[in-house]
């Protein structure tokens, strides 16, 4: 499995880029094609392997990565509908959007269905009734929702009780 790949952008088309890895020419389907031709970027990988091929999601930030993977655990949803949502929305207004249940936004996405919304709300919400109770202990500090929600996607949070995963979402915020 590759994590990642970091080469010059030699070709834009549709919902791919080409990167050119020492001589070798990847294609890899990407939420962000406002790039840069002959611009070298790292893209964080998604490989899908089928039998005859192998597909690459690639996302410029690791908290994209994180939430395209987030979401493909809900039934329903597969790479494609992933990278559409990041491809249309940015990070913060897909946090606002499931967050704020807004399901007409989300269902503006081709393959979204009100049922199929109402899944991605809840798997971010209703994961755990203890979450409600960490937005309650950190929104009045200050910590915004944003940071909360960019902290439960990218680190482990099982194994903390909720004082401990505030305290340590309170010392993130704070670097």
């Amino acid at each position: 499995m590759i994590d990642f790949i970091q080469g010059d952008v030699i070709d834009i088309i549709n919902n791919y880029v080409i990167i050119n890895w020492h001589g070798l020419g990847f294609r890899i389907i990407t939420n962000n094609l406002n790039l840069e031709k002959e611009k070298e970027y790292r893209f964080y990988l998604f490989e899908k392997v089928f039998d005859d091929k192998k597909i690459y999601y690639g996302f410029l930030q690791k908290e994209e990565l994180s939430l395209f993977l987030k979401l493909m655990e809900i039934r329903g949803i597969g790479p494609s509908i992933a990278i559409s949502l990041l491809s249309t929305y940015t990070l913060d207004q897909l946090y606002h959007y499931i967050y704020g249940s807004n399901i007409k936004a989300l269902t503006k996405i081709k393959g979204i269905s009100k049922v199929i919304a109402l899944k991605i709300i809840n798997h971010f919400t209703n994961q755990d009734e203890e979450f409600s109770q960490l937005y309650q202990i950190l929104l009045p500090l200050g910590i915004s929702n944003e940071h909360v929600n960019n902290y439960l996607i990218t680190h482990d949070c099982s194994k903390y009780n909720i004082e401990e995963l505030a305290n340590k979402i309170i010392k993130a915020a704070n670097k």
